[in-house]
């Protein structure tokens, strides 16, 4: 199964440092994919979940490419990094499900899989981690990556 980091979280919320890119570096070197919230402001791409907090540059965003998932917040970040033909990028709102770019589902928190590639969003909002684990889906984006890890790994 494959888990990702929401936003840079391994052990739980972390709302002053989710996003940054030296926890989505961290994430990277512990061998753990990061689903980060992409902005488009002024020629220039920022993660940051509300507005644009840290600026990143484009090779930044190709160095890091096969770790990243894109969360696009607004259409100008999509259109952007759309261009570029190279990221598993995303954007929704509230829906149910979305598709990514490189065809994964990515569920809605609380949304069962809608098919063998469907990614659970924040699981621990509905069931336990361990609940979460035996649903069926091919990963899991959360905020307690160690605690899942740890689970997965007592198995």
């Amino acid at each position: 199964m494959m888990i990702i980091s929401h936003r840079g979280n391994l052990d739980g919320p972390d709302l002053f440092n989710e996003n940054r890119p030296e926890i989505v570096d961290y994430c990277i070197s512990k061998d753990t994919p990061v689903e980060v919230d992409l902005r488009w402001s002024n020629d220039q791409f920022y993660f940051g979940h509300d507005e644009p907090q840290y600026p990143v540059t484009v090779q930044y965003l190709l160095e890091n490419k096969d770790w990243l998932w894109l969360h696009c917040k607004e259409r100008e970040s999509l259109h952007e990094i759309l261009k570029l033909k190279r990221f598993n990028c995303f954007w929704h709102q509230e829906d149910d499900y979305t598709m990514t770019s490189f065809g994964y589902t990515w569920a809605y928190p609380g949304q069962l899989p809608a098919g063998p590639m469907t990614i659970g969003v924040m699981p621990e909002l509905k069931w336990s981690l361990e609940e979460s684990i035996k649903k069926g889906f091919f990963g899991l984006c959360t905020d307690n990556v160690i605690p899942l890890q740890e689970i997965i790994n007592s198995k």
